[in-house]
């Protein structure tokens, strides 16, 4: 893969947009667009003025498997992914080279900011405070019609080869067109070959039919924090969540499902309480200890199914999610498909009186 000219089309220059003297151009490839999906690869490519200052390119296990859709794209299949590092592996890394920047820079900047601010989380590592530039936004103020990264690499007499991506390459797209909407002639140099994330793990032969069950993995880096139940009072958390609770713990017990993934998804439901930038009326992890100590038994989730049932929002959020539980070991097991199946069939029923 890598940029060619295209065959025909005037090059049009906007104008200059001024720069910033340190500038992080950076890429992630996720297992899908939802917001309890994770982050796969990132790419981050370092300059200062037009000079390049290195790049950091890494591969992660997501714990879970990526939407069709996608593996289409990124080419990642789930079971190379699963013998990969964890993120939080190279959290503390990650940030000290994004906080380098004046700027960083990213086509669609809400999108990969999403996913890096929340591994950053997750991982207990402190936010980014960096100016972000978007590409895509400044391409449609230059720009009438598509701001696909592709479209605007055309208008520049460029164009990627093959139709798969990668976090490196897209960054590298990326600096084209930042350098570019800054009216700057310069480009930066194409390797040789696109290089392989620098932590990629070799594994081994794939087996044959169903995948087998993922197990608990570790920070190598760090502990896993798996909270336990306090006498804390966390009434304002309960009033709000504690129907969305009920019914992932009552599947989570159902299926067996490790502390580390029940943690995963309960978090994710946590942001769909408290979106990103709100202020929560209790601390995170005063949260996750609340949730884990809800109990998980089929009479509490049906009650609850029964009232989430009047909340289409509700619905809408906890079905995925609900999913990506049953789906985090790579397969659902029969109690787990009834436990769904109950599940859905009390919400539906609800609905319909």
């Amino acid at each position: 893969m890598g940029l060619w000219n295209a065959p025909s089309g005037r090059v049009e220059t906007p104008a200059v947009i001024e720069g910033l003297r340190r500038v992080v151009v950076l890429d992630t490839e996720t297992t899908g667009l939802q917001q309890y999906d994770r982050m796969i690869s990132l790419a981050a490519l370092r300059f200062e003025g037009e000079k390049p200052q290195g790049y950091l390119h890494r591969i992660y296990d997501p714990r879970k498997d990526s939407h069709p859709g996608a593996l289409a794209v990124h080419g990642w299949d789930d079971w190379t992914l699963r013998f990969q590092d964890l993120f939080a592996d190279d959290a503390e890394e990650v940030r000290e080279w994004l906080a380098w920047a004046d700027v960083l820079v990213m086509h669609n900047a809400a999108f990969d900011m999403r996913y890096v601010a929340r591994e950053l989380r997750k991982a207990e590592v402190s936010p980014i405070e960096v100016d972000a530039f978007c590409t895509m936004e400044g391409a449609r103020d230059v720009w009438s019609g598509s701001a696909r990264l592709d479209d605007c690499l055309g208008r520049m007499g460029l164009r990627r080869a093959g139709s798969r991506h990668g976090a490196y390459e897209d960054a590298l797209l990326t600096a084209c067109l930042y350098f570019h909407l800054q009216g700057n002639s310069f480009r930066p140099a194409l390797p040789e070959a696109w290089p392989a994330p620098t932590n990629l793990r070799p594994a081994p032969a794939r087996p044959e039919g169903a995948l087998p069950r993922r197990t608990t993995k570790k920070p190598s880096k760090g502990k896993l924090t798996v909270p336990t139940p306090n006498a804390m009072n966390l009434a304002p958390l309960m009033e709000r969540a504690r129907g969305g609770i009920a019914i992932l713990r009552y599947v989570a017990e159902v299926g067996q499902v490790n502390a580390e993934a029940q943690i995963d998804i309960l978090d994710q439901y946590l942001d769909h309480i408290w979106p990103e930038g709100a202020s929560a009326p209790v601390d995170r992890h005063l949260a996750l200890q609340a949730a884990l100590a809800v109990p998980g038994d089929e009479v509490a989730a049906l009650w609850a199914a029964q009232h989430v049932a009047s909340s289409t929002d509700e619905v809408i959020v906890l079905g995925p999610l609900i999913t990506a539980l049953v789906k985090v070991d790579g397969r659902a097991t029969p109690e787990e498909t009834r436990a769904v199946q109950l599940v859905i069939s009390t919400i539906r029923k609800a609905r319909s009186l």
